[in-house]
């Protein structure tokens, strides 16, 4: 069967028709159709672009203070964030994240700590600002998924809290939004509690 589509045949080594290979140059086995190029064709460009975005911010802890905020949610603590808005460091990594998804530069880039407007600013606003870029480029959230190192105060009772303060945020349900909570083991500045870090990574993808 297969010999009616492809020749195998073998040039002997001694035969003076043969130059150069052994195994003569043929054409595939089975002819490319141009229907299953069109329907390859049609089917890449219905395809959904996606693309994933890493995002990091780290901020210093020092006295006094009387809360710090979280994913847009006020935790009561003695210490604050030294930072030029809020200090959110949780919606400051996912903010890194949409920009790097986007192939835009860092979230510094974009809301400089040197700009008037953003000293004291709910990161909320921020995000809400971020997210219109996103949506004019065509894109869409599909998850995100968040890491908060720190040792104190512990995050766990406002986990679910910090959820369904981003989901509207970012057009998604809770069930797509995680925020897991981690110490440094004593180690490092974060270990000591001089310092507090977030990691984000999202999924975007081009708008259906």
């Amino acid at each position: 069967f297969l010999s009616r589509f492809c020749d195998q045949r073998i040039i002997p080594p001694n035969n003076p028709q043969r130059k150069r290979p052994i195994r003569k140059a043929i054409p595939p086995c089975f002819p490319r159709s141009p229907i299953l190029y069109s329907v390859r064709s049609s089917v890449e460009e219905s395809m959904v672009d996606l693309r994933i975005g890493l995002g990091y911010d780290i901020h210093r802890l020092e006295e006094p203070g009387e809360k710090i905020v979280l994913g847009g949610v006020e935790i009561p603590y003695h210490k604050h964030w030294v930072a030029h808005s809020d200090g959110d460091i949780l919606i400051h990594a996912v903010i890194d994240a949409l920009f790097g998804a986007l192939g835009e530069r860092d979230i510094g880039s974009h809301f400089p700590d040197k700009d008037p407007r953003y000293k004291g600013a709910d990161s909320r606003r921020l995000l809400v600002e971020t997210m219109k870029c996103v949506g004019q480029r065509g894109f869409e959230v599909v998850n995100i998924d968040t890491t908060v190192i720190m040792e104190e105060p512990k995050i766990g009772p406002y986990v679910d809290e910090i959820k369904s303060s981003l989901s509207p945020l970012l057009g998604i349900p809770q069930e797509r939004v995680s925020v897991k909570a981690k110490t440094n083991e004593k180690i490092g500045e974060v270990g000591e509690n001089r310092a507090s870090q977030a990691y984000a990574v999202v999924l975007l993808r081009s708008k259906l």
